[in-house]
């Protein structure tokens, strides 16, 4: 009776312990095999610049392979939201393969504000029961501040790039001869646009940006050395042109090295003119 008793016992043990590690393998099993998609980024706190490009990533789990991404954006008050109308078009992405992340260029569209991303994974179109998550917390899209002042010039056609330093510059207009080769007499001449400084003044004169217009024939002249501009061994250089105009920049334009032509100077090394 004691040995059954015993044998009973031990089944008992047995088919208790087994049942208990059956319960935690498929309680593991059914953990492992849930479906999940979880955004990492944009997540909350990050600032995005309008204009801007942002690599929004995910990352899921269980997810078949032939599933596709959506992404959608919402604006979060503050500041407040508006009461009727749609601001701009939620959908960022639809039908994306599940890579993982995608470049994303923060669009002119989107009010300053506070934002939150949705992101769905789903089986077809239209979307039905779809395996979803969102930022946790919102992030920011800002205006992107201008850090340029631009001149243009519609009479002959181009725009000059500025730092905003410059903003407030003003235009001064003068003219360049042209003196036939082995003489002194002026047998072309054209304008001169000196974009001028906004801290120039006539006590404390400051370097300006010139800027010699052409037309072709009058360049093609001067590489012909038909004529020549000033005492300088060297002829102007080209800035740019259109199908009417060469834009020049005179030879030794700051020998005189005056205040402000080392800004000058770094100005010009990054092509700030454009022709149109």
């Amino acid at each position: 009776m004691k040995k059954f008793l015993l044998t009973l016992a031990l089944v008992v043990i047995i088919c208790t312990l087994t049942g208990i590690i059956y319960w935690q393998y498929t309680k593991k099993t059914a953990g492992n095999s849930e479906e999940s998609i979880t955004i990492t980024s944009p997540n909350g706190g990050e600032v995005l610049k309008e204009g801007s490009t942002y690599t929004i990533k995910w990352e899921t789990k269980n997810i078949p392979a032939t599933n596709k991404i959506s992404i959608t954006i919402r604006r979060v008050a503050p500041p407040a939201l508006p009461t009727e109308g749609q601001e701009f078009d939620p959908i960022v992405f639809i039908n994306l393969e599940n890579t993982g992340s995608k470049d994303w260029t923060v669009s002119d569209m989107y009010p300053e504000g506070n934002y939150i991303l949705e992101i769905n994974s789903y089986a077809s179109t239209p979307i039905t029961n779809p395996i979803s998550d969102e930022s946790n917390a919102v992030f920011s899209i800002v205006k992107n501040q201008s850090t340029e002042e631009e001149y243009k010039n519609t009479q002959y056609g181009f725009s000059f790039s500025l730092p905003i330093s410059w903003e407030g510059y003003s235009i001064v207009e003068d003219k360049w001869e042209g003196v036939a080769i082995g003489g002194d007499v002026i047998v072309e001449q054209g304008p001169i646009i000196l974009i001028r400084n906004p801290g120039w003044t006539s006590a404390s004169p400051m370097q300006d940006i010139p800027i010699m217009v052409f037309t072709i024939e009058q360049w093609n002249s001067l590489q012909q050395e038909k004529f020549h501009i000033g005492a300088a061994p060297i002829g102007p250089s080209e800035l740019g042109r259109n199908n009417k105009y060469v834009f020049a920049l005179p030879a030794r334009y700051n020998y005189a090295f005056p205040t402000g032509w080392e800004e000058v100077d770094q100005i010009l090394k990054n092509n700030p003119l454009k022709a149109f």
